[in-house]
């Protein structure tokens, strides 16, 4: 697999992680923080995609 294929695969089970957790919490809805988290993942995952294709259009 491709870098971006894989941070993308890598974000995606860590949010299936966080709803998992949560649900087995017994809650219907993430917390603040877990929110929180996910965002700053996100955000990341989005910045290295980013690079990724700077590289490849240089």
């Amino acid at each position: 697999m491709n870098d971006t294929i894989m941070t993308l695969y890598s974000l995606e089970q860590e949010v299936g992680h966080v709803a998992k957790n949560s649900h087995d919490q017994g809650r219907e809805y993430l917390n603040d923080p877990e929110i929180e988290y996910l965002l700053k993942i996100t955000k990341h995952v989005v910045m290295k995609i980013k690079n990724q294709v700077m590289e490849r259009v240089e």
